[in-house]
């Protein structure tokens, strides 16, 4: 999926999550939780359809949405507001193109979702009350964990699978036969 009409989609949820997520926690922050995000979404592609070709932003896109999903739940009152109904156009509407239109990129979409999500448990949100962006040392430390296995399991399934052997041998042989025609040739 991609020209014009993916183009311009990802420009206005850019625009709406981008500028929200960047006024919140500032330029550098924005920038992690996009990037970091957006390579998780790409992690996810990779591992969830190894053979196929994506292109596009979305998986960066979706980051911002993870963090705003996250910090909507962490952070503002539990009930309904504006912000609501946009993002639930949005993941709607992308939900339902998934359905429709071949070749979209589920697994980039969910992944950038959880990369944002866990992001934000790195970066931080901003609190109401000061404006002090803060983020507790026990959730940094499991969002950066969980980041890095997602990271390193899409990015190098096999040297992953070798490692989780000894803990999840189910998991191993799982990654080792679905992966290892991709990467043998990058293993020798």
């Amino acid at each position: 999926h991609s020209g014009f009409p993916h183009l311009m989609f990802n420009m206005y949820a850019l625009y709406i999550f981008g500028r929200l997520v960047e006024d919140l926690v500032g330029t550098g922050r924005f920038l992690f939780v996009y990037f970091v995000g957006g390579t998780v979404g790409f992690c996810f592609s990779l591992l969830g359809n190894p053979a196929a070709l994506s292109v596009g932003a979305s998986a960066a896109i979706f980051a911002l949405m993870g963090y705003t999903l996250h910090y909507r739940l962490r952070r503002l009152p539990l009930r309904r507001l504006s912000i609501d109904l946009t993002f639930a156009q949005i993941l709607g509407l992308n939900l339902l193109l998934g359905l429709m239109v071949p070749n979209i990129d589920q697994f980039a979409h969910l992944g950038g979702l959880i990369g944002g999500a866990l992001a934000a448990g790195v970066v931080g949100m901003p609190d109401l009350r000061n404006r002090n962006i803060d983020v507790s040392a026990g959730e940094r430390v499991i969002a950066s964990l969980l980041l890095v296995l997602m990271l390193w399991a899409g990015i190098s399934p096999l040297s992953f699978a070798e490692k989780a052997r000894a803990v999840a041998p189910g998991v191993s042989h799982y990654m080792e036969a679905r992966y290892g025609g991709y990467f043998t040739s990058y293993t020798a």
